[in-house]
């Protein structure tokens, strides 16, 4: 995972979409009351944007995700769930494309007070022609609370059995 340090987090504070952040500044997730719960709920209400593959709303949706996320964490992204040739065929049309989670779960709290969340789901792409075709996906996020605002600063994406593009 690429852990990035408090100061070089940034976006916009995770306090949209009715997950709770912890008020109390201080050190990212320790004495703020940053919870694996808070960690869980934070993750499972980022993944409605990171994951977005509809065509009238994924470059919104994935625009706002990006905000919650520091550099290196939206390369890691881009590189294994968004890449330039999925996001232009969905946009174009040619890829119609649904992400449907199946378990969202904090799994350890490191002691700088930053939670692991393991995600596993199923990402299901269909271009014109063909039959949909499905490829489980796995990945940990590590997710910091600082000064109140909540990030995903590492992702560690988990080999599945169908590598590459589905379609």
């Amino acid at each position: 995972m690429q852990a990035q340090s408090p100061g070089q987090l940034q976006g916009q504070p995770m306090q949209q979409g009715g997950v709770p952040t912890a008020q109390t500044p201080g050190q990212p997730g320790v004495g703020t009351g940053f919870t694996p719960q808070m960690a869980t709920q934070f993750v499972t209400v980022w993944l409605q944007r990171a994951m977005d593959y509809n065509m009238q709303t994924c470059q919104t949706s994935h625009k706002e995700a990006f905000d919650w996320m520091t550099p290196n964490t939206v390369q890691a992204f881009r590189q294994g769930y968004w890449t330039p040739d999925i996001e232009q065929a969905v946009m174009s049309g040619k890829v119609s494309a649904a992400f449907q989670p199946i378990s969202v779960q904090a799994t350890y709290m490191n002691p700088d007070g930053g939670i692991i969340v393991a995600m596993t789901g199923s990402l299901v792409m269909q271009s014109a022609g063909t039959s949909p075709a499905t490829q489980p996906l796995a990945a940990d996020f590590l997710v910091k609370q600082d000064n109140g605002n909540v990030r995903v600063v590492g992702i560690n994406i988990h080999p599945t059995a169908q590598q590459g593009s589905p379609y």
